[in-house]
């Protein structure tokens, strides 16, 4: 059985309402997750100390799965990222992109939750639009002009 941190469940007791959800959903959660219209969020205790906020940008397609471009542009944001501001994008086994930061449990209220939540979404939003702009469609055999011929390696 997983025993509750109860600073954990005071903190989405007071986060809930921000929301516009009842506090009493809080009691004896291990975690909980919500979706906005184009993001799903979560958030739950990773250990004692800390906590997980996960946002889900997108499910990726093969093409993007294979795109030297974007995992190389995935790989520079991580690098910035790990100085600057503390999210990290990953690829889950599933093939989704997801961002997460980690915060202290015991020095996170509830503004500063709903704060980072508000900044995951936006990072959500700049990072889609990233990969939207990064990965670029096979040509197809079709679409291929006679006179520049497409090699494929």
């Amino acid at each position: 059985m997983t025993r509750i941190d109860p600073a954990f469940e005071l903190l989405v007791s007071a986060f809930l309402p921000l929301v516009g959800q009842d506090s009493a959903q809080a009691l004896g959660v291990t975690g909980f997750e919500f979706d906005t219209e184009a993001y799903s969020v979560a958030v739950w205790p990773v250990d004692d100390a800390q906590i997980m906020v996960q946002v889900t940008v997108a499910a990726l397609q093969p093409v993007e799965m294979t795109d030297p471009g974007l995992l190389l542009m995935l790989h520079r944001l991580n690098e910035d990222a790990r100085t600057e501001h503390g999210w990290t994008a990953t690829i889950d086994a599933q093939d989704q992109l997801l961002l997460y930061t980690l915060r202290p449990l015991r020095q996170t209220d509830a503004q500063a939750l709903q704060d980072a939540v508000a900044q995951g979404l936006d990072r959500a939003e700049a990072l889609s639009a990233m990969v939207a702009h990064a990965v670029v469609p096979p040509v197809e055999e079709a679409e291929a002009d006679v006179n520049h011929p497409v090699i494929r390696v």
